[in-house]
């Protein structure tokens, strides 16, 4: 029997800084297709310039703009740190990519929609180009006074969850567009089994980062207690001093080594929980599954998580300037002072992108709860 398949035509614009970005994109479509061309009838195909034959044309854009889709169903673009190659016709090719989407989307806003995305700029890079990051910020601008709502983002882990599900998302809005069924009611069984085992994979995952985030907590404050120890010795000039001193190297050796350890522990298991988490709810939203009890449960969990999440993180923050005042006095060696440094500094940044990657969940939980409210009423 032959079966279908509705295309969704996707054009993939970015400058050449986030082609890991662009790589996790085509990644991300190449899922969802597999999973979802069987029960939805639907696929992306999504074009891309690294995939377009070379051709003379006036200016190398034009030959782009040639091989673009003639009926983009989606416009996806993200930008971090620059705009890209100016063209004979706008600052860089990635914004004529917009001009021509946005366009399209003036004439018919039904036909196509613009989905786009900003890495957070890191400022502190040596070889960054800064004239690049204010014309990206001015673009940024730019869009929102056309109406967009961007997304920023953080990590690439980050960007790769918020790419599932909203290619999830979008694929479910593009299937009632077409008045599809979105699965064959009586072939529910696959998806189901698939639910069951990312939400179990989920739980597992978040409750041994939870547990790892307590360990860390604990190591964190029994430096910190250290830290407030040596401290007093040495405003006191106590005669206790220099064994102090001996015991908290000793200490902070040990104490970093495990931080390190714990560290790359929490590591995998944030990446393999918020992991689980996107699938899951691409599982939902392609069988329309939601369960509003479950998902609110969900979502009052993980905001409280975050609040947690800003108190470790303002409790580190509060602590990295205590070892360089204590390196100024004398109180511990170059390489003790260092490795603390070091401890704190990784602890921090974990934390951090844990607590975007919640953010990110948070968000697409409470997206999803407020599409099932309006719904029900």
């Amino acid at each position: 029997m032959k079966k279908t398949i509705n295309i969704i035509d996707v054009f993939l614009s970015a400058p050449s800084d986030t082609s890991k970005e662009c790589s996790i994109v085509l990644e991300i479509a190449k899922e969802i297709n597999e999973i979802w061309s069987r029960y939805l009838k639907i696929q992306f195909d999504i074009s891309y310039y690294k995939d377009y034959r070379p051709t003379f044309e006036s200016d190398a854009q034009i030959a782009v703009n040639k091989q673009m889709p003639e009926n983009i169903d989606l416009y996806f673009s993200v930008l971090w740190n620059r705009i890209g190659t100016p063209t004979p016709r706008a600052i860089s090719g990635t914004v004529e990519e917009f001009e021509i989407a946005y366009k399209k989307h003036q004439q018919n806003s039904n036909s196509i929609d613009l989905m786009i995305y900003f890495k957070k700029q890191n400022k502190n890079k040596i070889d960054i180009d800064l004239d690049q990051v204010e014309k990206v910020n001015k673009y940024k601008q730019h869009i929102s006074t056309l109406g967009s709502f961007y997304k920023s983002f953080d990590t690439s882990d980050e960007f790769r969850n918020i790419v599932r599900s909203h290619l999830s998302l979008f694929i479910q809005s593009f299937s009632k567009k077409l008045k599809l069924n979105l699965i064959n009611q009586s072939d529910t069984s696959e998806p189901l089994l698939q639910i069951v085992k990312y939400k179990s994979e989920y739980f597992k995952n978040f409750k041994l980062m939870k547990e790892s985030h307590y360990k860390l907590n604990n190591l964190m404050n029994n430096l910190i207690d250290k830290q407030d120890n040596l401290t007093r010795l040495v405003l006191s000039r106590s005669p206790m001093l220099k064994r102090a001193i001996a015991n908290f190297d000793r200490s902070v050796t040990m104490i970093s080594t495990q931080k390190i350890n714990e560290l790359k522990n929490t590591t995998n298991y944030r990446k393999n929980a918020y992991a689980s988490f996107s699938k899951y709810l691409m599982w939902l939203v392609g069988i329309n599954k939601f369960e509003y009890t479950e998902l609110d449960k969900l979502y009052y969990s993980l905001k409280n998580y975050s609040v947690t999440l800003n108190k470790l993180i303002s409790s580190i923050s509060s602590c990295k300037t205590v070892p360089d005042k204590l390196l100024r006095s004398n109180a511990i060696k170059y390489k003790t002072s260092r490795l603390l440094k070091r401890a704190l500094v990784a602890t921090e940044i974990e934390l951090v992108n844990t607590l975007n990657e919640n953010n990110s969940i948070v968000s697409l939980l409470n997206y999803n709860l407020n599409k099932i409210s309006s719904f029900n009423h």
